[in-house]
């Protein structure tokens, strides 16, 4: 028998083969006598991170029931559709002249240095924090100063490829799910909303880093208007090298 550690890094070796099975894997993994684990496995082009707490808020409001032997009806989950059908409607032009605007006069996307003589590269993670009380201490500043934690690291990212780079204008990709904020009932239904967007970082604002910080967070919700644009759609429009 396979322990759940065991079992979890075999069904990651196995990942997902498009042409002979389904995109999702659930398990039920006893543990001891009434206690068992449930590990669900997805491909990323079924649903975003934001999905997994509307699909898990469902499951347990349904095993709760359940349990308590109460009874409880299953209402008919929102459309994906509903999303393509309102992506189709989407003016990409106006979204297409929003992204160009923001990339003019970029020369090309910031890079972190780094030595590519060698024959390849392999993955690799590495793992720090930060500690409870920075932690702490940065979502304090962002109270205060009245934007993201989010824009507080993008604009501490910004800074340090503007070194990194040598140049006074950066601008590095961003992986969101964005529920677009014009779609009424976008934020109940489960599905692939991921995208990239660019987040431009120049130097008269990095000089102050609030400025910074705050540019971000300005930044991103102009670009939740245009989060239907895709990755090519902005590349195209943005020029980028």
């Amino acid at each position: 028998d396979m322990s759940v550690e065991e079992y979890l890094e075999s069904d990651r070796k196995k990942g997902f083969v498009f042409e002979k099975e389904n995109m999702i894997r659930v398990a039920l993994i006893k543990i001891a006598e009434n206690e068992y684990c449930n590990a669900w496995s997805f491909h990323h082009i079924l649903i975003d991170g934001y999905s997994i707490a509307i699909l898990a808020k469902d499951f347990f409001e349904i095993y709760g029931k359940i349990k308590k032997g109460e009874d409880f009806e299953i209402l008919p989950a929102p459309s994906y559709r509903k999303f393509v059908n309102w992506l189709a409607k989407q003016d990409m032009n106006l979204g297409k002249e929003y992204w160009g605007n923001y990339i003019s006069g970029a020369k090309k996307a910031s890079v972190v240095p780094c030595d590519l003589q060698g024959e390849g590269f392999a993955a690799a993670e590495y793992n720090f924090g930060i500690g409870k009380d920075i932690s702490d201490k940065i979502k304090e500043y962002s109270r205060e100063k009245n934007v993201t934690v989010n824009s507080v690291f993008q604009a501490i990212w910004g800074i340090l490829l503007c070194g990194y780079n040598n140049s006074n204008d950066v601008v590095f990709g961003n992986v969101m799910a964005v529920r677009p904020p014009q779609m009424q009932g976008a934020d109940k239904i489960a599905g692939m909303f991921s995208g990239t967007y660019p987040v431009r970082i120049a130097e008269e604002n990095s000089e102050k880093f609030l400025e910074a910080a705050k540019k971000a967070n300005g930044d991103f919700i102009n670009a939740m208007k245009y989060s239907y644009c895709s990755v090519a759609e902005i590349n195209g429009a943005a020029k980028l090298i």
